[in-house]
């Protein structure tokens, strides 16, 4: 800290001393902004835009991770962020529409689709943070010669990729931990993945997963977000210093182990800070989903009816066609099951080919070629006609396979009958559908009961000026969701309180300042006991009795 003078002039034109003014010596420190695309596509290497970047059209804002604090929120949604390219001949290019894609002048390369990632470089140490990666989904140039001459981009993280597309190509899962099925969800239903992935070894082992949805209508992100409910962990993105775009997945003893990474002692900038009924649940209803699995692979998980009200599908001559088909409770009650243990379709025990859909023509099944993909709870059975000139009716098909259904789920409960009386009930249910065991249920019910059952001051946001001092600028850029940092902050009564940052919220401004906020989760509501941990184990003393 410095005093420097502050001087006004008199009506003579001379100097009037008007007062001693304190100012910050580290208000100047800036991190160093590198705005990267990728533009000729993956593997060829990233491009620096940075000379390009309008700061004066609209800052560069950005968002990522878990955006709430409740025992729910468990799954970041999509990272967004938004910036403006200079588009005039002031920009690199020389010429107006550099940055408008299709224009005659366009920057080659430039367009949606390519990946961008935003560095911010530490003054102090030199250290480069991968602060945010994803890909551009939007670029929406301005009209007008004589305006603002700008683009307004927006990108979007990895997070979103599993939300626009749906399960497919993966089997019943059988004796898998979360990790394990979050691992074959990415590998075989999202296209596009991510950059890094760390995911922890999870506790539990479901013996059954991904059999109780529906693959044609179920985003992968819900079959995500199934596996870290199940486990009671958390799935986000985060910023890193080796290529950015980290997708993380935390086990549910991850957070009970943790160690405080940051202190903020009256250092933030702002602090949302509330105690409010909406974050008491005291009534708890955890439920599981023990299946039923056939003993032998014979059950008919789908059949073609065979009566001829029935509408025959038919090929002609050289032609193919591919069907898939939903397997259903063979009892008539068409409710959806899983399948396991599936058997590729057999000619004429499985499936037949005819002259007529009523089947009384000719019988042409060996004039039927077939392929076969099967997934938890639909196949695809791809036939070919190899006749020289007939049309071919099928007039049966069918799948057979072991039918995994979940239909006898329970319920668990827990509650806090002193906190009902006192604040109403507030109920909470607890969905784990990948999970069959009722006593570790039971656990996460008391467990979420002696978290969120009472009333409590509950920090749920906090913002910091980067640039006011040296440990702030390094805090702002290198802290990332998962991390757990100690608060104190004396108008609110926050004493050394331990929280999880969830979320992150940035924005850059012209001269490169940096604002950031924290959307946190008190780490207090992460301490479930584990036994014979050093810190973790300490019944009643640092944690609350709860899950294994």
């Amino acid at each position: 800290m410095y005093n420097r003078p502050v001087f006004r002039r008199t009506p003579q034109g001379g100097p009037q001393l008007l007062r001693w003014a304190t100012q910050d010596t580290a208000v100047s420190l800036k991190p160093a902004i590198r705005l990267e695309v990728e533009l000729h596509g993956a593997g060829n290497g990233w491009t620096n835009l940075s000379r390009d970047v309008n700061l004066h059209a609209e800052p560069i804002a950005g968002e990522y991770g878990i955006r709430a604090t409740g025992p729910l929120d468990r799954v970041a949604a999509s990272g967004v962020m938004t910036w403006a390219m200079k588009n005039s001949d002031r920009s690199s290019g020389g010429v107006n529409g550099y940055y408008s894609p299709g224009h005659s002048h366009a920057r080659v390369g430039w367009d949606i689709g390519r990946a961008v990632r935003l560095a911010l470089v530490d003054s102090t140490t030199g250290l480069t943070h991968f602060k945010w990666r994803g890909t551009i989904t939007d670029v929406e140039p301005d009209a007008g010669l004589y305006r603002r001459r700008a683009v307004h981009c927006v990108a979007k993280d990895w997070m979103e990729e599993p939300t626009v597309c749906h399960v497919k190509d993966t089997s019943v899962q059988t004796s898998k931990r979360a990790d394990q099925l979050i691992t074959t969800l990415i590998d075989n239903c999202v296209g596009r993945q991510p950059a890094a992935r760390s995911l922890e070894t999870c506790q539990s082992t479901f013996a059954y997963a991904l059999d109780n949805m529906r693959d044609e209508k179920t985003a992968t992100m819900r079959a995500i977000a199934d596996a870290v409910f199940a486990e009671v962990g958390y799935f986000y993105q985060r910023g890193d210093t080796s290529q950015g775009g980290t997708v993380k997945l935390e086990d549910r003893h991850f957070r009970p182990k943790a160690s405080s990474v940051l202190t903020l002692n009256d250092s933030m900038y702002d602090v949302v800070a509330r105690r409010s009924r909406d974050d008491i649940y005291n009534h708890v209803i955890a439920i599981v989903h023990p299946r039923k699995i056939d003993a032998a692979a014979t059950t008919l998980l789908y059949a073609l009816p065979t009566d001829a009200t029935t509408t025959k599908p038919f090929l002609d001559a050289g032609q193919t066609i591919s069907f898939t088909v939903f397997y259903r409770d063979s009892t008539g009650q068409f409710v959806r099951v899983g399948g396991d243990s599936i058997v590729t379709p057999v000619a004429t025990t499985d499936y037949l080919g005819n002259s007529q859909a009523d089947g009384l023509g000719s019988d042409l099944t060996a004039s039927l070629s077939i392929t076969f993909a099967s997934t938890s709870n639909s196949a695809t059975i791809t036939f070919t006609n190899t006749h020289a000139s007939a049309r071919i009716h099928v007039t049966k098909m069918q799948v057979r396979g072991k039918a995994v259904q979940d239909r006898y789920e329970q319920g668990v409960e827990s509650a806090n009958d002193t906190s009902m009386t006192d604040h109403g009930e507030r109920d909470l249910i607890y969905d784990m559908i990948f999970e069959d065991q009722t006593v570790l249920a039971k656990g996460i019910a008391d467990w979420i009961i002696n978290l969120y059952g009472t009333a409590r001051t509950h920090v749920s946001e906090i913002a910091i000026k980067a640039n006011k001092s040296v440990a702030l600028l390094s805090a702002a850029i290198a802290r990332e969701p998962g991390d757990k940092i100690t608060l104190t902050e004396s108008m609110t009564g926050i004493t050394g309180i331990g929280h999880f940052i969830n979320g992150v919220r940035f924005v850059v401004t012209p001269g490169n300042l940096l604002t950031v906020n924290w959307i946190l989760a008190p780490a207090d509501q992460q301490l479930a006991w584990l036994l014979e941990d050093a810190v973790a184990g300490l019944l009643e003393l640092s944690t609350y009795l709860g899950f294994a």
